[in-house]
């Protein structure tokens, strides 16, 4: 006949017991793990490329807004150059519009040809003048490229984006679309700047 102490000492045998996993059963969850990270892997090694890209036409983005603001707030043309060829882009001050209405009056394109640039800084390295350069190894987009610039008679090695003291695009006359693509994945986005306004927006 159980007692009270029996009836106990069996429940706590019990629970003793089934505390715990068998070996079959680690096993077997370790098995389901291994699947499910060969399944994810490739999607993860897919992403992470996608991110990088994804963030340097981000920051590319805010890099031009930045032009725009030295614009703004210093009353000179600043031309924005990216360099298809060398994969990296910079700004640079074309001097100080000193006299805004008969800089606008005149018709004069001046400043497309004055070669007297000064560089505008990157405001988190004072020290470079290059803004972006994806060929330094030292830069977290290493690796990526500028594979295009459209229209390409704009590329930076010619022309470049020019900025008024007014934050719009003074030149080249129509819309601007800058690619950064990771060469190894073929993944790219573009950023979109519209003239005149000079609205920066990165594509989807």
């Amino acid at each position: 006949m159980l007692t009270n102490v029996n009836i106990l000492k069996c429940l706590r045998r019990v629970s003793r017991d089934r505390s715990g996993f068998t070996l079959l059963e680690i096993m077997l969850v370790m098995s389901l793990m291994g699947v499910f990270i060969a399944v994810t892997m490739p999607n993860f090694n897919k992403i992470i490329p996608e991110m990088k890209v994804d963030k340097a036409a981000s920051k590319l983005a805010a890099d031009m807004r930045m032009a725009q603001q030295r614009a703004i707030s210093e009353m000179v043309v600043v031309r924005f150059r990216p360099e298809v060829a060398g994969d990296r882009y910079y700004a640079m001050v074309k001097g100080k519009a000193e006299d805004i209405s008969d800089y606008w009056l005149s018709n004069s394109q001046w400043w497309l040809n004055d070669l007297d640039d000064e560089y505008v800084t990157d405001p988190l390295k004072s020290s470079e003048n290059v803004l972006m350069d994806f060929n330094d190894p030292d830069s977290k987009f290493y690796g990526l490229e500028i594979e295009s610039m459209v229209p390409g008679y704009a590329d930076g090695t010619t022309w470049g984006i020019y900025i008024s003291p007014l934050g719009d695009m003074r030149f080249p006359y129509e819309n601007v679309t800058i690619t950064i693509r990771d060469p190894r994945t073929g993944y790219s986005r573009s950023v979109l700047m519209t003239y005149p306004m000079g609205k920066v927006s990165v594509l989807p």
